[in-house]
């Protein structure tokens, strides 16, 4: 049993971009939010629009793309994908302080409230979020293990060129990616954190039976969902896994135990 605020719950509902459609929750399929990404980063470039300072209405009044959009998912992606959503924000119908957004009517215009704020209040969009949504995009679709120059090169043509500055480093997949060895190559395989097992010990042999060795840097995103103030990562990792010292170094790697 996993116990939750309100806080937390609307928190969690944020990060997942849930929709609120007839008073139940619902996601937009990743290829639907896929396609409504690419054509929001297209309008970005065609219309030369700051990313540091998007009005979301403008956005759909500019766009005959984003305007096909039913209104209650736009304001959710802007919601989604702005840096930081305001804690007070409450949803239409109840109260609550996340952004996922109700349906409502498609004939409200530009100025109406949701979430708690106006579609034309000036927002900044979290460019890493995003880069990390489109880095899952392409490890669901790529349908071949790529290197990592392949997926690199793939995964910067996804965002406009304004935005490539330190959203691209491959640290930020741990959790959701591994870097395997192929022959002589380096591949980037999926392996996601919430597809493992939620039982201690099975979690740690999936771990191990990807990789017989791990540094604790890679590791730890994987075990972060099993801590909490009752157990710690490092009390996870004495029990279950042995560290190994390089001769000559400083370097420690992480096997398991068994």
């Amino acid at each position: 049993i996993f116990q939750a605020s309100a806080g937390e719950i609307d928190d969690e509902l944020l990060r997942l971009g849930a929709l609120d459609v007839d008073g139940k929750f619902c996601f937009m399929a990743d290829r639907y939010e896929s396609n409504l990404m690419t054509h929001f980063f297209s309008d970005a470039v065609i219309n030369d629009w700051d990313f540091a300072a998007i009005r979301p209405s403008t956005c759909w009044t500019t766009s005959k793309d984003l305007a096909s959009y039913p209104r209650f998912i736009l304001r959710n992606f802007f919601c989604k994908y702005k840096t930081k959503c305001p804690p007070s924000a409450e949803v239409e119908g109840g109260e609550g302080g996340g952004c996922h957004a109700p349906m409502e009517l498609e004939g409200e215009g530009a100025g109406s409230a949701a979430h708690g704020h106006s579609d034309d209040e000036v927002q900044a969009m979290d460019i890493p979020k995003m880069a990390l949504f489109c880095a899952d995009d392409l490890l669901n679709g790529s349908g071949k293990l790529l290197t990592v120059d392949e997926f690199t090169f793939a995964w910067k043509t996804m965002l406009p060129a304004k935005t490539h500055e330190n959203v691209f480093d491959l640290a930020t997949l741990r959790g959701r990616a591994v870097l395997e060895a192929r022959g002589s190559q380096i591949v980037v395989k999926k392996f996601r954190v919430d597809s493992l097992s939620a039982e201690v010990k099975a979690r740690f042999k999936e771990l191990f039976h990807q990789s017989p060795k791990w540094s604790k840097e890679d590791l730890v995103p994987y075990l972060d969902d099993l801590v909490g103030p009752s157990l710690k990562v490092d009390q996870l990792l004495l029990k279950h896994t042995r560290c190994v010292r390089q001769p000559g170094s400083d370097v420690r790697t992480y096997t398991s135990r068994t």
